[in-house]
């Protein structure tokens, strides 16, 4: 990486340069694109609408209104995240005890 940044630096004012570097950007910009929209569909499928739309509303509040700093909010959710499964065994374990309580079975 250190080689090809130098390389660049270097030829930096040839007309071919400027091009390549011209013609990966919008790819770059694809490829981006196209992750975010992948990533998105994963993570409503992993945790459901309700979860994914309170975790769209929750980052884009931190990071637009409160402007957190990024790797704040990536910590959150990697912390949110180490401990969900954990979460929803909990929510289920509860359910299905209420559930047992709630059955009549006389």
């Amino acid at each position: 990486m250190v080689a090809l940044y130098s390389f660049i630096t270097f030829f930096s004012t040839s007309k071919v340069i400027k091009g390549m570097i011209a013609a990966v950007v919008p790819v770059v910009a694809v490829m981006l694109g196209v992750m975010a929209y992948e990533f998105g569909e994963k993570a409503l499928k992993g945790l459901g609408w309700y979860a994914g739309a309170a975790a769209l509303a929750g980052s884009f509040l931190l990071l637009q209104v409160l402007a957190v700093h990024p790797a704040v909010v990536i910590l959150l959710f990697l912390l949110y995240g180490a401990f969900h499964h954990r979460f929803v065994q909990l929510l289920k374990s509860k359910r299905h005890k209420e559930g047992e309580r709630s059955t009549w079975s006389g």
